[in-house]
């Protein structure tokens, strides 16, 4: 297992580096997107390769299993972070929960929309779009922010962020997990850099 996870960690640590280098300023976020998930598949399950293959090349895990305190140490510690990544998790959940029932809410397009009264860029989960209050938008900007949550429900972003949710879970070891997610992130536009103001170009070229 430990093997796996310096494995896996270095997969995803060259592929971000290569991101950031050549494709984090391209405008084809469309391709930014296959290309952050593709590498995250690919770092997750090119090294299990050696374990399909039969490999039975001296690893870290070897070393470790002889000695079973230090493994019985390892895995505590895993299953600890674990515990806490599932923790911020259920936080985060209880919070949209919040943001919904005491949120003032309105429907348009199909969208419930959420008025939180808090400052955070607008977001949605599902069909369900959570603003900091309708007044914060002019005519123009409101359009664009309804097209804007409908291209990431036609495109099922919501599922990346699951995956990577889930990652950050049972991966928490290597915090790559957490880097793909923000480049993914920043990739869709998920997250406007301004609560109350609209990046118009950003959300128009986004695709």
């Amino acid at each position: 297992m430990l093997q796996y996870l310096i494995n896996t960690t270095a997969v995803w640590l060259i592929s971000l580096v290569l991101f950031d280098l050549f494709l984090k300023k391209e405008s084809y976020h469309s391709y930014n997107r296959f290309y952050l998930l593709f590498t995250f598949s690919l770092g997750a399950l090119l090294p299990l390769w050696e374990f399909v293959a039969g490999k039975s090349s001296v690893s870290l895990d070897t070393l470790v299993t002889s000695r079973p305190q230090l493994m019985q140490w390892l895995v505590i510690g895993y299953l600890c972070g674990a515990l806490v990544a599932f923790g911020l998790l259920i936080i985060d959940i209880a919070k949209l929960v919040v943001f919904y029932h005491r949120g003032e809410k309105t429907k348009q397009d199909g969208w419930t929309i959420v008025s939180t009264g808090k400052d955070h860029p607008p977001f949605s989960y599902l069909d369900v779009l959570y603003i900091p209050g309708r007044d914060q938008y002019s005519e123009t900007e409101w359009a664009l922010v309804l097209a804007h949550e409908q291209r990431h429900s036609t495109l099922l972003h919501l599922v990346d962020m699951l995956l990577m949710q889930l990652a950050r879970i049972a991966l928490w070891f290597p915090r790559w997990c957490t880097f793909t997610r923000h480049a993914c992130c920043w990739c869709t536009n998920t997250r406007p850099t301004k609560p109350a103001k609209i990046n118009l170009s950003s959300m128009a070229n986004s695709s």
